[in-house]
């Protein structure tokens, strides 16, 4: 099947730069290493990956290094890595480079799954039908934008469209949509209605997944029970992946195109779909060079053969690469200190003085591109990481936006989730983050938010400041919730505004080379109904 990808999308780049440290290490060594049957390499990946705090550290069921060779699956999927023909080593594709080069994980990875097909050098090596030519993350969203379609759960993705969805063309579209309304009605298809021929090539009915069913000799699955379990996982791992994308509403029903990503996702399905699938899946230095030619290249051109021999200083630097990406992650690092010179020495044992020559190198004004990478996954990531995503809003408020934050948000007390003040006009602010695909402001969160007005408004008073604002955060909006903003803000006096976590990301990147100030950012608070990303840049590049 497809390998399970990470849920945490900026995480991508760090097992990338941990697989290539890995593999640095044991060319120093030995600099004919291959990673094809090479043991030692796949369990050193493993071992990397466990104390870079990738991957959680176990007992290995076979010592094999198994683990590692599952995300190296994931990166080949992709279209990060491939092993060439002349000398069986593995390389980065221009994709991987410019991943762990600073590229922006969202733009890169979104773009390898868009452009992925079937078939491929990865669909071959789980022995899937040569017979599919399909994408499949541009199916499932022609699908979804199909008014008719609306929404898909994982079963009819499971069960219908990885069954029929054997290519792009307008005819497989339209078979499908009849099938999906057929089955939604309670009713087969009538023998007029387009359908798909069913195929005989066995795993092509199940293109997500060469490991989801096992398949006879005679083309006949086993037990229906187990299948219908190894599909359903299979169209979960699936839409992890369109995850990735930041395009879908996602809940327990199904997944929806959000309505404010409906022209963007237009465009993307129309551009893709203009791209002939890529020839020889069997040949794969060519094709994943092509595959993986990133958002940015028509073309791979690189000369292989000219790539610097593996040294020890490649490899220090590979580690502290590796440990910087893991740190960039988790908090903003906006330019290099002792703090962050002197965390990295600890953790590589490498020389202070050695570790701030490499940062002030390549990352002289910091890294937010990966923290606000993840800053925007959390908010499409439900309530599993909601502590998380208050508690980077706080540091974005603080290190980002020059604003005095405190993270008030406890769990089981009626606080908000930050609290924000400037300090030099005595304006007080407070920020409820949701962690909703496409939030709606319901009844228990409305009384919660007339509560904090009441009592911070007296706070405020006390201390001689104004509560000036309150403001959500989410990934999107349903379109009830300025209505509901408005209601509280005449009824307590104090204007409501929301933002999405897109325009709040762009927000915090450029605020600190705008001359904007942070009376500004309250006046733009203020504002009473969705702050745009029309806003945010009117703002930054209005002065």
């Amino acid at each position: 099947m497809l390998p399970r990808p990470k849920r945490r999308l900026v995480s991508v780049p760090h097992i990338l730069q941990t697989w290539l440290l890995s593999a640095q290490e044991i060319a120093l060594e030995d600099p004919d290493d291959t990673w094809s049957g090479n043991r030692e390499r796949h369990i050193r990946f493993e071992e990397i990956l466990e104390s870079e705090g990738i991957k959680r550290p176990g007992k290995r069921r076979d010592a094999s290094g198994s683990g590692g060779r599952t995300y190296a699956a994931m990166l080949k999927a992709l279209g990060l890595i491939f092993t060439r023909e002349s000398d069986s080593k593995a390389y980065l594709t221009i994709a991987g480079e410019e991943l762990i080069n600073g590229g922006s994980p969202s733009q890169i990875i979104s773009t390898q799954v868009m452009r992925l097909q079937y078939p491929s050098p990865y669909s071959l090596s789980i022995r899937l039908s040569p017979e599919l030519k399909v994408r499949p993350a541009l199916l499932v969203l022609q699908l979804l934008l199909d008014p008719r379609v609306g929404s898909l759960s994982e079963e009819e993705i499971g069960t219908i469209v990885m069954k029929h969805g054997t290519s792009n063309s307008s005819e497989t579209v339209e078979a499908i949509v009849h099938e999906l309304l057929a089955v939604r009605n309670g009713n087969q298809p009538s023998p007029d209605e387009p359908r798909v021929e069913e195929s005989s090539a066995g795993p092509i009915d199940f293109f997500f997944s060469g490991e989801a069913v096992a398949w006879d000799a005679e083309g006949s699955v086993g037990s229906a029970r187990n299948a219908s379990t190894k599909l359903l996982e299979t169209a979960n791992v699936f839409v992890n992946w369109l995850d990735y994308t930041q395009f879908l509403g996602r809940e327990e029903g199904g997944v929806w195109v959000l309505d404010e990503k409906r022209a963007t996702v237009h465009r993307a399905v129309d551009h893709f779909l203009a791209e002939p699938l890529l020839s020889e899946p069997e040949r794969e230095e060519t094709f994943q060079r092509r595959f993986g030619r990133g958002p940015n290249k028509t073309k791979d051109t690189r000369n292989l053969d000219q790539q610097a021999t593996v040294t020890a200083r490649m490899v220090e630097e590979s580690l502290i690469k590796a440990k910087y990406l893991g740190i960039a992650e988790q908090r903003p690092v906006n330019g290099v200190d002792d703090e962050l010179v002197n965390e990295i020495s600890g953790l590589t044992g490498i020389a202070a003085a050695q570790v701030e020559r490499f940062l002030r190198r390549e990352y002289p004004h910091g890294n937010y591109g990966l923290f606000l990478n993840e800053y925007v996954q959390m908010a499409y990531e439900s309530r599993n990481r909601a502590n998380d995503f208050e508690v980077a809003t706080t540091e974005i408020f603080r290190t980002m936006l020059s604003v005095e934050a405190e993270h008030t948000g406890i769990s089981g007390q009626r606080t908000p989730d930050v609290v924000v003040r400037d300090g030099e006009t005595d304006r007080w602010g407070l920020i409820d983050n949701k962690a909703y695909r496409a939030y709606s402001l319901g009844s228990g969160d409305d009384r919660a938010m007339r509560e904090y007005l009441r009592n911070y408004l007296e706070k405020a008073s006390a201390a001689g400041a104004k509560l000036d604002f309150f403001l959500y955060i989410a990934a999107g909006f349903k379109s009830g919730v300025v209505s509901k903003l408005n209601t509280i803000t005449e009824e307590t006096g104090v204007p409501g505004s929301a933002i999405d976590v897109q325009a709040m990301a762009q927000l915090a990147k450029s605020f600190a080379a705008s001359s904007a100030t942070g009376s500004d950012l309250f006046d733009l608070f203020q504002k009473q109904g969705i702050i745009t990303l029309g806003d945010v840049n009117a703002l930054l590049g209005g002065r």
